[in-house]
């Protein structure tokens, strides 16, 4: 089983592969030739206009040939369309589209053409053509990163004639990271482009043009309506030297935008300008570069189909995003989200709150489910204050869940039906009826301000029915042994001490009261006898909270509770050995012992841990389901254990691998 950060790892795991392989291709001193030089160019207006040089700017959709990591920066679906018009009769086009499926990732595509005009016999001297498929995700939040960081990966395949006779093709891929920096709206990126298999031309093989890429970029508003854009790339191909590549873009109100870009140890394209506007969702791009042949000009045109985002590079989490990101990591939920809404109350288009509200409305989904699974367990076991309790905390987060919003309701309905049942028993005069119903009210909601009204009213007239009513005394009496031998203590006791105190001099009722108490400790004492031990302490216990000071009882309880806590801290003291040995499952049996014995919270800590790492060793072994059993164990004594959450999601996902690809896992 990896640990969490390794997890982390897998993600951009196959990147950092590639990008690793290519990089020592590049440091190999024995250079050869490379065909398919076009795979090189930089098509669209924006990025001639900057000398070449937008590797890492974010936002930016024609980019993302040259660095996939690019894509994971569009959150609306996106197309654009350039031109480039080079000396003679060369020219080439290319189609980009960007289609986000938020949260998974960002998918892109590029169709791009190349002709370089006749021979003259009337033949194309070159034709090439590139289709490439990409796919870029942000890691930030699933790294838990406190920066932006996106990863991306493009796959090609490349097509070219020459003098309509020779054809050759070939496969590559290109991978790249965009990692955002402490420095406010820096951004610093790594590519390598066309790793991949050779051409052939007439059963000749030749290279790509491999090269690696290292670039960074910077943003910021110099004044309330203009803009700044910088960006710098080193970049070092298979048999090339090393070229530095500048760019710059001053924009007004993300509306106009001047650019211009220098390529430094370079002979041709070193110096280039260009112009770009935005209207509403289109985007018009022109560039014009300089070269020792002659001048080239570069056209795009782009569609923004929806503005979910600003089309202006995305910023670092603002403060109000940052802070609601401290609330989430200490498990404040309802905080980040309120947070986080207060960042889109600023700002609208905050493009972290936005992405960070999706991924919180899934966590705090799945709280609520947790919570509400716990409130309905409370319920059953009648802990209705603890389940109230819960239900007002999945509220506090989703005032619209129906789940919690039902069990409140219905809770409203028993308190509503016990109250009409008290008032109808004390018009009858049946004041130990009417007082159970009360309770039972109070029981639900020890804080219901109706139940209480009633019992004060109860209270009184019950006090002025009874004075030195023997009858009324006897038939107290009378129902507070039914109620024992029912087993229905808290009922009995709690009769009595309202019969008591509303005729403190009546004798017959202390001696019922004793007479109770000492029922009570005989049946504890057969429970015990009987091997029953949780039996005897839970009754004993309950009648100490009526009669605290009753000596029988209470030396009892306190003579077995001290039995009870040896077993169980030998039970314990077993357990961590076994733990410590690895045998998880031996520690769970003890451990489960211990907790029949008592359920504290301690011991259901460590059961949680030892049924996490029993299922982190079915899962190394690929017993998923038997893993996914074990943590769900887990989570049944420890809930919101967010690291088992994400194990089971990764045995879920595992499962439907094995399933898709005709596998079994180890039953």
């Amino acid at each position: 089983m990896t640990s969490g950060h390794q997890k982390h790892l897998l993600v951009p795991g196959p990147l950092c592969l590639l990008l690793a392989l290519a990089l020592a291709a590049l440091a190999n001193n024995s250079f050869g030739s490379t065909a398919g030089q076009v795979l090189e160019l930089s098509l669209d207006a924006r990025t001639a206009a900057m000398g070449a040089a937008s590797l890492a700017v974010p936002g930016h959709l024609a980019a993302w040939g040259k660095n996939p990591a690019l894509l994971s920066t569009l959150a609306c679906p996106e197309i654009s369309i350039s031109f480039r018009n080079e000396f003679e009769d060369i020219q080439s086009g290319a189609l980009d589209l960007a289609l986000p499926l938020l949260p998974a990732g960002v998918l892109g595509a590029e169709l791009f053409s190349l002709n370089t005009g006749t021979l003259s016999d009337g033949v194309t001297a070159e034709s090439d053509w590139l289709l490439s498929v990409g796919y870029g995700h942000d890691l930030a939040a699933l790294m838990q990163w406190p920066h932006a960081l996106h990863a991306g990966l493009a796959l090609k395949y490349f097509r070219s004639t020459l003098a309509g006779a020779f054809t050759g093709q070939a496969l590559a891929a290109d991978a790249g990271i965009l990692a955002g920096l402490p420095v406010p709206n820096m951004y610093m990126a790594l590519a390598v482009n066309t790793v991949g298999t050779k051409i052939k031309y007439a059963g000749e093989a030749e290279d790509l043009p491999l090269r690696g890429v290292v670039g960074l970029s910077w943003s910021e508003n110099i004044f309330p309506e203009f803009g700044v854009l910088a960006s710098l790339e080193a970049v070092k191909g298979l048999d090339s030297p090393l070229t530095i590549q500048s760019g710059f873009e001053l924009n007004y109100q993300q509306t106009v935008f001047l650019r211009a870009g220098y390529c430094f140890l370079h002979d041709t394209d070193s110096f280039t300008v260009g112009l770009g506007a935005k209207i509403s969702f289109v985007s018009f791009d022109y560039a014009y570069a300089l070269n020792q042949l002659s001048a080239k000009h570069i056209a795009t045109v782009g569609y923004r189909f929806l503005s979910a985002v600003p089309a202006a590079t995305p910023r670092q989490p603002s403060l109000w995003t940052s802070q609601a990101l401290v609330y989430y990591k200490e498990g404040r939920l309802a905080e980040a989200k309120a947070t986080l809404n207060r960042a889109l109350a600023e700002d609208p288009d905050d493009f972290y709150a936005h992405r960070y509200l999706r991924e919180f409305d899934r966590i705090m989904a799945d709280w609520c489910d947790q919570k509400n699974q716990e409130a309905a367990h409370a319920e059953q076991k009648d802990k209705h204050v603890q389940a109230a309790s819960l239900w007002n905390e999945v509220l506090a987060v989703n005032p619209k869940d129906p789940a919690a919003r039902a069990g409140l309701n219905r809770q409203t309905r028993q308190i509503k039906g016990h109250l009409d049942s008290a008032q109808a028993f004390m018009g009858w005069q049946q004041w130990p009826d009417a007082l159970w119903a009360i309770q039972s009210a109070l029981n639900l909601k020890p804080d219901s301000e109706p139940a209480l009204a009633l019992l004060a009213t109860l209270e009184a007239r019950w006090r002025k029915a009874l004075g030195d009513n023997e009858q009324a005394n006897k038939q107290a009496s009378d129902q507070s042994w039914n109620l024992a031998r029912k087993g229905q203590w808290e009922k009995a006791l709690s009769l009595l001490n309202k019969a008591v105190s509303a005729n403190p001099t009546d004798p017959s009722l202390a001696k019922t009261r004793s007479g109770i108490l000492q029922y009570a400790h005989e049946v504890g004492m057969q429970y015990k006898s009987a091997g029953q031990i949780q039996l005897a302490l839970d009754l004993w216990q309950r009648i100490l909270s009526f009669a605290p000071d009753y000596s029988p009882v209470k030396t009892a309880y306190q003579q077995l509770k001290a039995y009870y806590l040896t077993q169980i801290q030998s039970l314990c003291g077993q357990a961590q050995q076994a733990y410590a040995a690895t045998h998880y499952q031996e520690a769970v049996s003890f451990w489960e012992k211990a907790y029949q014995l008592s359920p504290e919270p301690k011991i259901a800590d460590d059961l949680a841990n030892a049924y996490k790492a029993w299922g982190i060793l079915e899962y190394r072994e690929d017993r998923l389901s038997s893993a996914m059993a074990c943590w769900q164990a887990s989570l049944k004594f420890k809930p919101n254990q967010e690291n088992v959450l994400k194990y089971i999601r990764r045995a879920k996902n595992k499962i439907q691998f094995f399933k898709e690809s005709g596998l079994e896992a180890t039953p």
